[in-house]
């Protein structure tokens, strides 16, 4: 991942998309929907999540969150973003029981 970063950062490769297709718990009426990304660290967590999908085994249901994230920079320059974040709860069925 850190040598896609690079090679993006001159120019020399594409930044990332990741997108992940999910249907709203309360309103699965309205079909399927995306979310897409371009956060690098939103990519970088694409396996972790996968894995996690893996083990449920059939449909799930998660958590599509964003979360504040400030700091300093080496340069003293504050720095403010919000990352994405995606978190497997378990199988659908526990959703239809809550």
């Amino acid at each position: 991942m850190a040598q896609r970063k690079e090679r993006a950062r001159f120019g020399q490769g594409p930044q990332p998309v990741t997108t992940v297709p999910f249907q709203l718990a309360d309103g699965r009426e309205l079909g399927m929907l995306r979310f897409r990304s371009s956060s690098w660290r939103f990519a970088e967590t694409v396996d972790a999540f996968r894995a996690e999908l893996a083990k449920v085994h059939g449909p799930a249901l998660c958590e599509l969150s964003v979360e504040s994230v400030e700091f300093t920079a080496k340069n003293g320059r504050r720095v403010s973003y919000c990352k994405p974040v995606a978190t497997v709860r378990g199988p659908w069925s526990l959703g239809l029981a809550a």
